[in-house]
């Protein structure tokens, strides 16, 4: 951020961490996968693939919001509007 960089962390609502919060105040737990079918990958790789996308959703809803700011959409602060509109949203490095 002292380089001038917008800086975000997102708590992900995908139910893959150990607990996250809506903005409502909704607690969302880890997802357990199945304990009835025995481990593999493609079992992994299946579960997962639903978490992984509901991020990519968040991601791009994130960017987008950067990109085109909603007049009226709430913010942590009224000076945040200030500085997106001051910030070149399509230069943005995930990390």
């Amino acid at each position: 951020a002292s380089f001038g960089y917008i800086v975000m962390a997102l708590e992900h609502e995908d139910g893959s961490g150990v607990h996250a919060t809506r903005a409502d105040g909704t607690k969302i737990r880890y997802t357990r996968p199945d304990s009835l079918t025995p481990y593999s990958r493609q079992k992994v790789t299946t579960f997962r693939a639903g978490f992984l996308q509901h991020r990519v959703d968040e991601v791009e809803r994130v960017l987008s919001h950067l990109q085109h700011p909603k007049e009226g959409a709430p913010t942590a602060d009224v000076s945040l509007h200030q500085i997106l509109r001051l910030a070149d949203a399509n230069h943005v490095s995930l990390v």
